[in-house]
Formats: C-alpha cells, sequence, structure tokens
C-alpha cells in the first residue's frame, strides 16, 4: 500500500468522524493536497462531509493554547492528583487510577459515599466498572481544581468512609 492511500485512509476515517481528535491536526497537514485518482472515485468521498469550519478552527485554536499553555497545565493536572493520592494513601484510602486524572478509591459502598459527597457539594462519578460488580466511585480532577478544594475532596471522602466503616 503506497503512503498516499494510507493518508487517504486516514483522512476519509478522520472526516467521517470515526477518527480520534487528537489526529485532527495530521488529518489538516494534508487537507490541501490534491486527492488521488483512488480517492477521486471512492464512495466515501462521495457520502461523507469534510469537518466543519468550526471543528477545524477549535482544533486551531486548542493548538494554540497547547503550544503556549500545555506544558504547565499538564505540570499543575500532575501536581493535583499527586496532592489527592498522597491524601487518601495517609488516611489508608486504597486509589487506582496512576497519574491519570480519573481516580478511583477502592472503597466499599461506593453508592453511599457517591451520596453523602453530594450532600457536601462534592460532585463524583458513580459507575459499574464490570457487571455483576459493585459500584465504584470515581473523582475527575482537572487543573482547573485548587489545591484546597482537593485537600476537601480527600478530607470528605475520609471522613464519610471510616463514619461508614464504624456504623
Amino acid at each position: 500500500m503506497s503512503p498516499r492511500r494510507r493518508n487517504a485512509g486516514f483522512h476519509f476515517s478522520l472526516v467521517s468522524g470515526n477518527a480520534p481528535p487528537a489526529l485532527l491536526p495530521a488529518a489538516l497537514a494534508h487537507a490541501d493536497r490534491r486527492p488521488s485518482a483512488y480517492e477521486e472515485r471512492s464512495l466515501c468521498r462521495v457520502h461523507c462531509s469534510p469537518p466543519s469550519a468550526a471543528a477545524v478552527a477549535a482544533a486551531d485554536h486548542a493548538l494554540r493554547l497547547n503550544q503556549h499553555w500545555g506544558a504547565r497545565l499538564r505540570q499543575r493536572l500532575a501536581q493535583r492528583v499527586r496532592q489527592f493520592r498522597s491524601l487518601l494513601h495517609c488516611s489508608g484510602i486504597p486509589v487506582k487510577g496512576g497519574l491519570f486524572p480519573v481516580q478511583t478509591p477502592l472503597i466499599a459502598d461506593a453508592a453511599a459515599v457517591h451520596a453523602r459527597l453530594e450532600a457536601e457539594g462534592i460532585r463524583t462519578v458513580l459507575h459499574q466498572a464490570r457487571k455483576n460488580r459493585p459500584a465504584q466511585l470515581s473523582f475527575l480532577i482537572t487543573a482547573e481544581h485548587e489545591p484546597w478544594e482537593i485537600e476537601q475532596a480527600a478530607c470528605s471522602l475520609t471522613e464519610i468512609v471510616h463514619h461508614l466503616a464504624n456504623n
């Protein structure tokens, strides 16, 4: 398969909305090249829409923001995740998620903990990892979170988990 055909398949995958948004920059790099004979005859080319001007502009804006702020935001996010994990570790609550911003404490009765956190104004995600398994609770940490918010969430979680364990 020639490189040109590989690019064509990639381009059509992106255009039809099936490619991850992170691949958009590569597709944009090929946006001005002339289509090959194969691409000209392809039914996909007839039936697929190109990315909207708004989507292209948004991707371009995101790339510029990433170039200027990306490293700082990623560093800040990693700090917040480490802070959260450290606070839970010190409280004896194991957590899975590594440095990924979705942190899942390994706790019992996640639904009750979720409800109590919600009542305190702390939003979490209640989900079921696998069929016939108990619900899990996850925190979605962002670079916008302040250190005091991370501390408040971890302290509230710790208090609730310990209270439920003793009752």
